[in-house]
């Protein structure tokens, strides 16, 4: 298995890194329609700031929407970086982004959310796929999302990856926690006629779905062995796979939802079989929390990761900033980051996001990154 740290340099041996959210304008670039040197420089300022943290790795959402950070055949320029969604790059952002983090000694991971097609916002370009194939789309929610049950999806979504694996030299592959989308109140997310065409005899609903996610991995992580043998491929999920009360092999939480019943994601199978080279649950709780535990989870997914290397994803953007209060406390963050470095389970910590902290808390940033060095 690969390295969970790809720059040779990095001590000690442990993923540092943080998460860059491009959709919405979220952390860069800032607004939409920047000029590309102002978003160069934003760029270069959040590089410059977490190597100073002796951070050494970045997870840069280059998908977020059906969309792309990068010149594509395949998805129309995301609107975050021209402000019109579909229009001409005049250079190629991605290639330098991936460059700069190389330059610093950090590792670029290419984070793609595939299934969702649409954030609701405003017309679409020609090239997307929504309206290439509008057959392939499912409303929900107020957004859209490509049909993780049809075949021709999958192809297609292969494809994309594709495309980045062979252009770009990437460290890293990712995906979230986005596979079937969160559940609205009782509304249903219309497969039915998928369902009526590609499930096995006897197959129930929840099952033919996370054999959906679970074909779609597998062939993923196939997909760069092949291309990019070097790259990590990995999956950063919801936080809770599933609770004891449902299953036994569940963790002592309980969480309204889970990614197993309701995202249809066996994340839990996808690391014990190999498909995937890192696990990064996201354990947005705190140490007090009731009903989903941190210290809890973090001792269930360090019995749980099987043969995958195990991240721990932390809520950066929650310090001072919930409705728990425990998360008013300023060491709470760099607490659990200490309780995770304890173990020899983890491999490493991812922060969500880049700016939340750099921007209201700088100190406590400060803080969780000494923690993760162990300081």
């Amino acid at each position: 298995m690969a390295s969970i740290v790809n720059v040779a340099h990095a001590e000690p041996a442990k993923l540092r890194g943080v998460w860059v959210a491009t959709v919405l304008n979220i952390d860069w670039p800032s607004a939409e329609g920047l000029a590309i040197d102002a978003q160069k420089a934003e760029f270069v300022a959040l590089l410059d700031h977490y190597q100073k943290l002796q951070f050494n790795a970045v997870f840069v959402q280059i998908r977020a929407a059906g969309d792309a950070l990068y010149p594509s055949k395949l998805a129309p320029l995301a609107r975050s970086l021209s402000g019109t969604e579909g229009s001409t790059p005049t250079e190629d952002l991605l290639a330098w982004m991936i460059a700069q983090s190389h330059q610093r000694g950090i590792a670029f991971h290419a984070w793609m959310n595939p299934y969702r097609a649409s954030m609701g916002k405003g017309n679409h370009a020609n090239n997307h796929i929504s309206r290439q194939r509008p057959d392939w789309i499912v409303d929900y929610g107020g957004k859209q999302y490509l049909n993780p049950g049809l075949p021709e999806v999958r192809t297609h979504l292969l494809a994309v990856i594709d495309e980045v694996l062979q252009r770009y030299p990437i460290d890293g592959l990712q995906f979230d926690d986005y596979f079937y989308p969160y559940p609205e109140g009782n509304s249903p997310f219309d497969d039915a006629e998928a369902f009526k065409r590609y499930a096995q005899s006897g197959e129930s609903l929840g099952d033919w779905r996370r054999r959906n996610t679970t074909q779609f991995v597998y062939d993923v992580k196939r997909l760069v062995q092949t291309r990019r043998p070097k790259a990590l491929f990995g999956v950063s999920p919801f936080g809770v796979w599933r609770n004891q009360s449902k299953d036994p092999r569940g963790s002592a939480t309980k969480a309204s939802r889970t990614s197993y019943d309701d995202l249809y994601a066996d994340v839990k199978l996808w690391a014990e079989r190999g498909w995937i080279d890192y696990v990064a649950p996201q354990i947005y709780w705190s140490t007090q929390h009731k009903t989903a535990n941190y210290t809890a989870l973090l001792d269930w997914w360090q019995n749980n990761h099987g043969r995958a290397h195990l991240l721990i994803g932390h809520a950066g953007y929650k310090v001072k900033n919930d409705g728990d209060r425990t998360w008013e406390d300023p060491n709470e963050l760099p607490r659990q980051i200490q309780l995770a470095r304890g173990s020899a389970q983890v491999a490493g910590h991812l922060i969500y996001n880049a700016t939340s902290l750099k921007n209201r808390h700088p100190q406590i940033l400060a803080e969780a990154a000494r923690a993760m060095l162990g300081q």
